[in-house]
């Protein structure tokens, strides 16, 4: 029975599976507990991103997951810092992460450089090519954090998401906000001192 007020963390919802202590006593033990956990997680909770994709797709999402946490002796899982927040929310962020860059490297490049001297840049985008060299440049010239910030910001994810994923503790998760802000301001600089127009720069 559990005291009055009190109910059982649901195994998802822990913030240190049982499984993590296992990580040098007994590896193959962690490396069965952390698959099985991984699945359920990604079954029961899929990050939206893993849900668009056909079933063969996600499931080798998935398991590349549990390969690439667990190769290294667990060097990626070892990073993972129990600030009180579900394992499950990390991992999943973990898991978005990598289905877009995998969704990146999937995109078909061959067929377009056969051609590529016949491609005209697309005029809906909005971004010119003086543009696109200078954000590069200016991005140089930013703090590692920033960059950090900026491109966790770029593929989409929340301040919440970001704090998860650069293991930033709960304190820490109104400052992301804050720290965003700055760094959009901060590149939103540079660019005008680098001398695009203010009506390119809509940060």
């Amino acid at each position: 029975m559990y005291g009055a007020g009190t109910r059982p963390v649901h195994e998802l919802d822990s913030p240190w599976p049982a499984f993590l202590d296992a990580l040098d006593e007994d590896p193959r033990l962690a490396l069965n507990g952390f698959y099985v956990f991984a699945w359920k997680v990604a079954e029961a909770r899929p990050p939206a991103i893993l849900r668009s994709l056909d079933a063969a797709d996600r499931q080798d999402r998935i398991s590349d997951l549990v390969l690439r946490c667990s190769e290294h002796e667990f060097r990626r899982l070892r990073k993972y810092q129990n600030i009180g927040k579900p394992f499950a929310a990390w991992l999943m962020a973990v898991l978005d992460r990598q289905v877009r860059d995998w969704m990146r490297r999937q995109r078909p490049t061959d067929a377009l450089d056969e051609h590529v001297g016949s491609v005209e840049p697309d005029p809906a985008s909005g971004i010119s090519t003086n543009m696109t060299r200078c954000l590069y440049e200016c991005l140089g010239r930013m703090n590692e954090k920033c960059r950090a910030y900026l491109t966790c910001l770029a593929d989409g994810m929340k301040p919440k998401e970001i704090a998860l994923v650069l293991q930033l503790s709960e304190a820490d998760n109104k400052r992301v906000s804050d720290d965003l802000r700055y760094c959009l301001r901060r590149l939103r600089g540079l660019l005008l001192e680098a001398g695009v127009r203010p009506e390119e720069v809509t940060l």
